[in-house]
């Protein structure tokens, strides 16, 4: 596990996901209640971060596409 800043490893997600799909992304788990409840400061230890698609007609094409980004990348 890594020490990291919550708010700091958002940002890297957000930034490596394709723009066009980051709306369908929801970020949950500690990484999410660490960027709710924490001011910026504060650390996390975490090895991973949780992620779901959100539940529209879009998703399926937003899954493939970012999975798709991702492995090339």
């Amino acid at each position: 596990m890594y020490t990291v800043s919550p708010h700091s490893v958002l940002k890297q997600i957000s930034q490596a996901l394709p723009a066009d799909c980051r709306d369908n992304m929801i970020i949950v788990g500690s990484l999410a209640a660490a960027c709710h409840f924490f001011d910026g400061s504060e650390m996390l230890k975490t090895k991973d971060a949780d992620g779901m698609l959100s539940p529209n007609a879009k998703a399926v094409s937003a899954a493939v596409t970012v999975t798709d980004r991702l492995l090339d990348a």
